[in-house]
């Protein structure tokens, strides 16, 4: 059985691990760092995993008390799980209503339709979990070869913060943005990438 020391001190791998507990109950590492408590069981006839929730916010003790719980309404025949949209856009949506208060409007607006210009119609549909970095610089490519690689560069950004919003609620393991580094032309500076940004924005 897992001790406290075991899941504080699990080393961060290059590929996603678990330390098993008892009964199904194991702590999942994530080249991230993220830790969290899985159950994996048998629920209407299928083996589903269950998060009980995040290492060290649930402490082990917890994460074997939610384990109980669930292996007791699984018995009974209450349901413990819901199916959660993890499709592209659902997952953005959630992100850009975290960032809405701390964001002024103008840029939240900003952030909003480059998402439905230029991601929404190629992978809003899609799951976050087979998304991957070549899908994102196929969107990107048509903006990045108009002279307006600035914009190519913030979008790509802002997927970037989307796929780890994704990691930490342990929907995706990593931020497959960071295999695009050296993709997309360099930005330029100054007073002219201000002016190529105001212009696009305008011409659309």
């Amino acid at each position: 059985m897992l001790t406290d020391t075991q899941c504080k001190n699990a080393p961060i791998k290059a590929k996603p691990y678990k330390l098993t507990d008892a009964h199904a109950l194991y702590l999942y590492v994530a080249p991230t760092g993220l830790k969290s408590f899985r159950l994996h069981i048998l629920i209407d006839g299928k083996y589903k995993t269950v998060t009980l929730g995040k290492y060290p916010a649930t402490a082990l003790k917890v994460a074997r008390e939610k384990a109980q719980d669930v292996r007791q309404k699984i018995s009974m025949g209450i349901a413990v799980t819901k199916p959660t949209p993890t499709n592209l856009q659902t997952i953005a949506l959630g992100y850009l209503d975290k960032q809405k208060d701390s964001w002024s409007a103008r840029h939240f607006e900003k952030q909003r339709r480059r998402l439905e210009m230029f991601i929404y119609p190629a992978l809003g549909a899609k799951d976050i979990k087979n998304i991957k970095a070549i899908d994102i610089l196929t969107c990107l490519n048509p903006i990045d070869g108009k002279g307006t690689g600035e914009v190519a560069h913030r979008t790509l950004n802002l997927m970037s913060q989307i796929l780890r919003y994704a990691v930490a609620r342990s929907l995706i393991e990593t931020d497959c943005t960071t295999n695009l580094r050296g993709a997309l032309k360099p930005e330029r500076s100054g007073h002219y990438k201000a002016l190529i940004e105001r212009t696009y924005w305008v011409s659309i």
